[in-house]
C-alpha cells in the first residue's frame, strides 16, 4: 500500500512537469508573496504519535506567468503524546542472570514525541480573480521524530553475579533518521482586507487538508493559516 501511494505521488508530479506552458513555475521568478501562520492536528499512522498537534511557518511565492503556479515552502513543528504499555521485568518471577526473556511483566507508560519536518513544493491556484481560490499543491519534505517514553521498573532482587537492571522511574529516548517524504494537498484560500492596509496588500486566510507519506511516520493533516502577503 505505501509503494502504491509513493508511486501515485510521484506519477502527479511527474504529470505536472510534463503539462505545456503555463506550467509548474520553475522557468520564471519574482513576484507576489505571502507567509502564514499554520496550526492543526494531525492524525498519524501509529498510536505513538496518537494526539498530535502542529504549529509552523509557511511561505507561498508566486510565479508570474504561469497560470496560477506558485512555489511553497514551510517549517512545522508537531507534539504529541499517548498512553501504552511496556514490558519490565517481573520482580515476583525472578531468574539469574536477568535476560530479555525475563521481560514478562505489563505496566503502563506515557508517551510524547516531537516532529521537526521542512517541506518543498508548488501550488496550483485557481481564480486568481477571485477573493475565495481553491488549490492544490504537491511537494517533498524530510521529517525526523525524537520520542520519548516513561515508565517504572519494579524493584528486583539483585543479581548476585551480575548487573541487576535499572529499576523506578525509567525514560526511554529515541532519535529517528532524517528521512524523505512526498505530500499532496487540497485548499480554500480567502483574501481579507486586501489593498485596505495599503495598496497589494492582504491577509490571507485557508484552509486546508494535507496528506504526507514518508518511510517511517506519515500522517493526515487539517489545518488553519492566517497570515500577510502582497
Amino acid at each position: 500500500m505505501r509503494r502504491t501511494w509513493l508511486g501515485t505521488m510521484l506519477a502527479l508530479l511527474g504529470a505536472a512537469c510534463a503539462t505545456p506552458p503555463p506550467r509548474l513555475p520553475f522557468q520564471k521568478g519574482g513576484g507576489d508573496w505571502r507567509a502564514s501562520v499554520i496550526g492543526g492536528p494531525w492524525i498519524v499512522n501509529k498510536d505513538f504519535g496518537e494526539d498530535t498537534n502542529m504549529v509552523g511557518l509557511e511561505v507561498v511565492l508566486d510565479s508570474p506567468e504561469t497560470g496560477g503556479w506558485s512555489w511553497e515552502a514551510a517549517f512545522r513543528y508537531g507534539s504529541g503524546e499517548s498512553d501504552g504499555t511496556r514490558r519490565v521485568y517481573d520482580p515476583d518471577t525472578p531468574s539469574f542472570p536477568y535476560n530479555k526473556n525475563d521481560l514478562t511483566l505489563i505496566v503502563p507508560s506515557e508517551r510524547e514525541i516531537q516532529f521537526y519536518e521542512l517541506d518543498v513544493g508548488v501550488r496550483q491556484y485557481y481564480r486568481r480573480d477571485s477573493r475565495l481560490q481553491p488549490y492544490f499543491g504537491v511537494g517533498l519534505s524530510v521529517l525526523q521524530s525524537r520520542s520519548e517514553e516513561h515508565f517504572v521498573q519494579p524493584a528486583l532482587t539483585p543479581d548476585p553475579n551480575n548487573p541487576t537492571p535499572r529499576t523506578g522511574p525509567i525514560t526511554d529516548h529515541e532519535r529517528s533518521e532524517i528521512l524523505p517524504g512526498i505530500y499532496g494537498r487540497l485548499g480554500l484560500r480567502l483574501d481579507m482586507l486586501r489593498d485596505q492596509l495599503r495598496d497589494d496588500s492582504e491577509f490571507p486566510l485557508a484552509l486546508d487538508v494535507r496528506g504526507m507519506l514518508s518511510l517511517d511516520y506519515s500522517y493526515l493533516e487539517f489545518s488553519l493559516s492566517f497570515g500577510f502577503g502582497r
